[in-house]
């Protein structure tokens, strides 16, 4: 997906959830979910070889690169349709740099926290706290169940989104609640299903199905409803 500045992760914050699918692989499971961090500063949504959710933010102080990183401390079984989450927000505080020096402020290069939370099946299932010293913004393209590197997701995903802000906890028990349902629409009447203003925008739909590293389908939207193609039930 070509870089937009909606797509970077700013301090307004950021949710990215999708439904992801295992293949069983005793090699190797999960791969890559959503990457835009391509040799640049950024951020990954990957589910590591052991089946561990991961959400990585990258950035630059000085002469190095820094990590950000919060793990889920359960594992995603293999071969079941799983709805998967990352909410990141943004605060300030004084905190110790990598050179030592105390720091402070409201923007990024003036040590701003990062709050990462990670949720399987709609509960939270990992978290962590920690500076981010400068803009993880960038102009690489978006990837999604790849690296730009040859690794890809090995199984399915379904409807990857990226959402402005970081949803409450709620909402995303909601997203999970609705199931192979989707997102809510007027004439469904569903119930604990969230509506757009209750989610926040929708920058982006996609539905994309890996099969040994073969990409088969890829669609991208714009609207709210749900692409077709998973049966989570």
């Amino acid at each position: 997906v070509a870089s937009s500045p909606s797509l970077n992760l700013s301090q307004t914050g950021m949710t990215i959830d999708a439904w992801a699918y295992l293949d069983y692989n005793l090699s190797s499971l999960g791969g890559p979910v959503v990457q835009k961090d391509v040799g640049s500063p950024g951020y990954s949504f990957a589910i590591d070889s052991s089946g561990y959710l991961h959400f990585t933010i990258t950035y630059d102080f000085g002469m190095a690169s820094h990590i950000c990183q919060a793990v889920s401390s359960i594992f995603l079984d293999p071969e079941e349709w799983k709805h998967i989450a990352a909410t990141i927000s943004f605060g300030t505080s004084a905190t110790l740099n990598s050179l030592g020096s105390q720091t402070s402020g409201d923007s990024f290069g003036t040590s701003t926290t990062a709050d990462i939370e990670l949720y399987i099946d709609g509960l939270l299932a990992g978290s962590a706290s920690c500076p981010v010293e400068s803009s993880p913004a960038n102009t690489t393209p978006l990837i999604i169940g790849g690296d730009g590197f040859g690794s890809t997701f090995n199984g399915m995903l379904d409807e990857v989104e990226i959402f402005d802000r970081p949803l409450p906890a709620s909402t995303i028990q909601m997203i999970y609640q609705a199931g192979s349902r989707g997102k809510c629409k007027a004439q469904a009447q569903l119930i604990n299903c969230p509506t757009l203003s209750e989610a926040g925008l929708v920058v982006l739909t996609v539905l994309i199905t890996t099969i040994g590293g073969a990409l088969l389908t890829f669609r991208r939207s714009w609207s709210l409803p749900r692409p077709a193609g998973r049966q989570s039930e």
